[in-house]
């Protein structure tokens, strides 16, 4: 993040991190000078599209730069290379955040903004690696100064969840199921402040937002019909900062 620049390093058959095979510096600025002096990688992520040839397409949003940068990516080699073009702006600003792909429309990737408290949705050409926005949407019904996106998480039932750091909410969105646009179906507080994480149990339909400013972990219900949030429970409390988690079962 503070460089700017994504790597890849192997991993061997014994867990053992080698140097990196590979590495990517992004360039660029935004008009925040505060957060946007440089560029900020926020995230490297790959499509969710399976191919049987060693070419695959990741891609990582720049916060500082407002740029989503796009690669070509060998997966014997490991190395990334800049696709063509190499990247996708935002609107100026806005400071992408993370982003993820629908988990079966291969045609849609959904970025999360956290400067500019907005959602994109992108048109995905699986064939080629390249994005295209096509709708940029607010996470609230009403901006709120200072409130800033983090986590986005796009279910197969239809719909994307957006944690909102300063609303202190998971903001629900309905996904078009013909040309992937969003629309704003509910706020929901998540009784936790600065709701930085977020993660999605399957098996219980539950929710978990990691509350990084009050210290706690909340859960909240989704109703499968409706995508909508129901807050239960804090789950942990008096924890250190929590910014995120991960499901195991034993």
């Amino acid at each position: 993040y503070g460089s700017g620049s994504v790597a890849v390093l192997p991993v061997s058959s014994n867990g053992v991190i080698g140097p990196n095979v590979s590495f990517s510096q992004h360039d660029g600025s935004g008009p925040d000078p505060s957060r946007q002096a440089g560029p900020h990688a926020h995230q490297i992520i790959f499509d969710n599209n399976p191919r049987l040839f060693e070419q695959d397409f990741a891609f990582s949003p720049d916060l500082g730069a407002d740029k989503v940068y796009q690669y070509l990516f060998n997966k014997d080699t490991g190395q990334l290379t800049e696709n063509n073009p190499p990247f996708m702006k935002t609107n100026p600003g806005d400071g992408p955040r993370h982003m993820a792909f629908h988990p079966f429309d291969h045609r849609f990737a959904y970025l999360a903004c956290e400067l500019g408290s907005v959602v994109y949705t992108l048109s995905y050409d699986y064939n080629t690696g390249l994005l295209t926005p096509v709708q940029r949407i607010s996470t609230l019904p009403t901006p709120q100064p200072n409130n800033a996106p983090a986590e986005i998480i796009i279910l197969p039932i239809g719909f994307a969840y957006v944690s909102n750091r300063g609303n202190d909410s998971i903001s629900v969105f309905s996904i078009n199921p013909v040309n992937g646009l969003l629309t704003l179906v509910q706020v929901q507080s998540v009784g936790g402040s600065i709701p930085r994480g977020l993660i999605y149990d399957d098996q219980l339909g539950l929710f978990y937002a990691m509350n990084q400013g009050s210290g706690t972990i909340t859960s909240l219900k989704l109703d499968r019909s409706t995508g909508k949030l129901t807050f239960v429970k804090i789950v942990a409390s008096n924890l250190i900062t929590p910014v995120t988690a991960a499901i195991v079962r034993l």
